[in-house]
């Protein structure tokens, strides 16, 4: 959800251009906030933990300042990403703690609803990666009664069936939402890795080229795995004729 919110920027960062000036207003420094965007973009994301780490790390050894709730909701959405919940789960719980401090009265009503929303659609895949599928689901159903049907948490709702075995769910839901939304990247992304472990590779392959044109990084890995397991099939094959033709 997060790394859907910043990804612009990293596309800015990678081609050289400076990156949009309201961003400086989460508190980042220019050499932190540049670093943590070329690993993103690059698909590093331990890389983009450690710099995102230093920066809470330095804003807590100042006086003046304190890292924001945005640091915590950014972290644990790469800790999702890094397949480490526990961590995540520690991260978006006090991403909703400082929201929900006196820090942040002064914050519209609307835009907290929806960044709270956002940090609960995180935890929900925190939570569906624990195995915890009824807390994941109780998370979600927040995040959609605040934006119902906004692609990446309906995105969300398709990995989370994935993730508790219901492959068939996960493909409507994606189908539908592509229906819906056909601009939306994360669907085709999401929808090519469930075509990918099923074994379907140019249903794969498929809607991962049609997200390479924006430079996918995710889209890109997911061709070469289907490229080596191609080649690797195709060996196979080969030595099973010649071993019948022998």
């Amino acid at each position: 959800t997060f790394l859907m919110f910043i990804v612009f920027v990293a596309v800015h960062t990678a081609q050289g251009r400076a990156v949009p000036p309201f961003f400086y207003s989460l508190g980042f420094p220019s050499d932190h906030l540049n670093k943590l965007f070329r690993a993103i973009e690059s698909g590093n994301t331990e890389e983009a933990i450690i710099h995102l780490t230093a920066d809470i790390k330095y804003k807590r050894a100042r006086r003046d300042t304190d890292p924001s709730w945005l640091h915590f909701a950014l972290r644990g959405d790469l800790y999702n990403t890094a397949l480490k919940p526990k961590l995540a789960l520690q991260d978006l719980n006090e991403a909703l703690r400082l929201l929900d401090s006196s820090k942040y009265k002064r914050m519209y009503r609307r835009k907290k609803r929806v960044s709270r929303a956002m940090v609960m659609s995180e935890r929900a895949l925190a939570f569906a990666h624990s195995g915890n599928f009824e807390r994941a689901y109780a998370d979600l159903k927040v995040a959609l009664e605040v934006q119902p049907g906004w692609p990446p948490y309906r995105n969300t709702l398709a990995e989370i069936y994935k993730l508790e075995g219901r492959i068939g769910d996960a493909l409507i839901e994606l189908n539908a939402g592509i229906e819906a939304r056909p601009d939306y990247q994360g669907y085709y992304l999401e929808r090519g890795q469930l075509y990918e472990k099923l074994g379907k590779f140019e249903l794969a392959n498929s809607d991962y080229k049609r997200l390479c044109k924006s430079s996918n990084v995710m889209a890109h890995s997911g061709l070469k795995r289907i490229k080596k397991i191609s080649g690797s099939l195709r060996r196979k094959m080969m030595i099973s004729i010649y071993a019948v033709a022998t």
